[in-house]
């Protein structure tokens, strides 16, 4: 009998229970119970095969818009440029001149998405 197994008697052992598994062999009775990946009835017909799945990517993007000193000292090459936006990492970076006070400020962050398409190797059955 093997270790910790409860016939079904008081105190564990003995007592009068059946000490027989079902089908004799406790590994085979328990294997479906423990594994609930294993399909009870598997699908013998089908074919592997490639399918193409949607792999696009969803992600931030932020801009930035340039803000100049609003004053008599305001230089006539940053003043055209007051309120542009870009996206950031990409335009004109202050400073354009000694002395320049502009600099480039968070704007809004768009959400954008990539579209793509993958393959992969899957299971049809029939």
């Amino acid at each position: 009998m093997p270790i910790g197994f409860d016939s079904g008697g008081f105190g564990g052992s003995g007592g009068g229970g059946s000490t027989a598994w079902p089908s004799g062999d406790p590994v085979t009775d328990l294997r479906p119970l423990l594994n609930p990946w294993i399909d009870p009835e598997p699908v013998e017909t089908g074919i592997w095969t490639w399918a193409e799945v949607d792999a696009s990517i969803v992600y931030p993007v932020t801009f930035e818009v340039w803000a100049t000193a609003d004053d008599e000292r305001t230089c006539p090459e940053c003043a055209p440029l007051d309120g542009e936006v870009w996206e950031a990492g990409s335009g004109i970076y202050p400073t354009l001149h000694p002395n320049c006070r502009c600099r480039r400020l968070y704007h809004h962050t768009e959400w954008q998405t990539r579209y793509a398409t993958a393959w992969e190797l899957r299971w049809v059955a029939f």
